[in-house]
């Protein structure tokens, strides 16, 4: 494709490589602001983590080292994971897509669309 096509390459490359926190971060924000899904389990996984301060405990081990689950925090912790999963499954969609939208526009600024 030439010298000039393999060198925007590289600097792409680099450009997504050095903004990834950002990019990601900016598809967060788009996801709580215009996806109700995700804005509903991202709720709902903070109050079980507020109703439920043994999940916490058991996540970042407890002062003791000694962490413990009743009956009740175990199946918070289960509707938690499952709601978590949930989450990083609409996450990857949407990085997933935004992927293929920085790559159209990167083919357009080429002139190869």
């Amino acid at each position: 494709m030439g010298k000039y096509v393999d060198e925007y390459y590289d600097d792409i490359l680099e450009l997504i490589d050095s903004n990834f926190n950002g990019i990601y971060s900016s598809v967060e924000i788009e996801l709580r602001e215009n996806d109700g899904e995700y804005l509903k389990i991202t709720k709902e996984m903070k109050r079980i983590l507020a109703d439920t301060p043994a999940i916490t405990d058991v996540a970042e081990g407890s002062s003791d080292g000694v962490a413990a689950l009743s009956i009740d925090d175990a199946k918070a912790l289960t509707a938690y994971i499952r709601l978590a999963s949930r989450r990083d499954m609409i996450q990857s969609r949407a990085m997933y897509y935004r992927g293929h939208k920085d790559n159209y526009a990167y083919l357009k600024r080429l002139g190869a669309v």
